[in-house]
């Protein structure tokens, strides 16, 4: 695995699904990331820049994000590669902040129980029972 500086942050587990679905809800898309390894990226307007770019790695039964910000496209050699990013500073530590409290406050639908609402004053009848009063 490659090794990016960045903001580190651990949010301890269990997790309340999976790193993929968590990060997609919390706004950011899949990309294929430098040699091939996936990243995520959020957008600030529909320009490709800026934008938050994002790796993780499962630690345990938790998460460590690694965040940056890029301000404009890297430029790739074979000897090296040029990146104008922001890997600290305000609005770097707010999105970390977001994505953390998002993923510590998530609850997945899919595994709560399912809850039959039912309008009050009203009992029902069923087919038969409406047709037949």
């Amino acid at each position: 695995m490659l090794s990016w500086q960045g903001m580190k942050q651990y949010l301890p587990g269990p997790l309340p699904d999976n790193p993929r679905n968590l990060l997609r809800r919390a706004g950011y898309g899949e990309k294929p990331g430098f040699k091939g390894q996936i990243s995520y990226t959020r957008r600030f307007t529909n320009a490709a820049f800026p934008q938050f770019h994002l790796y993780y790695a499962l630690k345990g039964d938790g998460i460590e994000l690694n965040l940056h910000l890029d301000q404009k496209k890297a430029t790739y050699s074979q000897s090296a590669h040029a990146h104008s990013a922001d890997y600290d500073g305000q609005l770097v530590e707010q999105e970390m902040a977001r994505i953390g409290q998002y993923i510590s406050t998530y609850v997945n639908p899919l595994s709560q129980p399912l809850k039959k609402e039912e309008k009050p004053g009203r009992t029902k009848k069923g087919f038969w029972g409406t047709i037949f009063g």
